[in-house]
């Protein structure tokens, strides 16, 4: 979490890999993974670790709302429209 608060993302994305690889069931770490692809630009990458992190219900309305965010600032309409539709349903 260090790298995070330093905006560190290339770090910090190492880190949440190799914890989410460690431990495959951590949600945690699947949704930070891909908050931190995203923060450091690579949008096709956090994109699929966000739908990925939608499989864990601590994380699936973040995790989903993300996702929408990523097609927004892809310029798909669309499919940001329905992720936001899915976060709403994640609760």
């Amino acid at each position: 979490m260090a790298a995070v608060e330093a905006q560190d993302w290339g770090t910090a994305v190492a880190a949440f890999r190799r914890l989410a690889e460690a431990n495959p069931k951590d949600g945690n770490a699947w949704h930070m993974l891909g908050y931190t692809l995203h923060a450091d630009g690579k949008l096709d990458e956090a994109l699929k670790i966000h739908i990925k992190a939608t499989e864990f219900a601590g994380v699936a309305p973040t995790a989903a709302y993300n996702a929408a965010c990523v097609h927004a600032l892809k310029g798909d309409k669309e499919q940001a429209l329905s992720w936001l539709a899915k976060a709403v349903d994640f609760g």
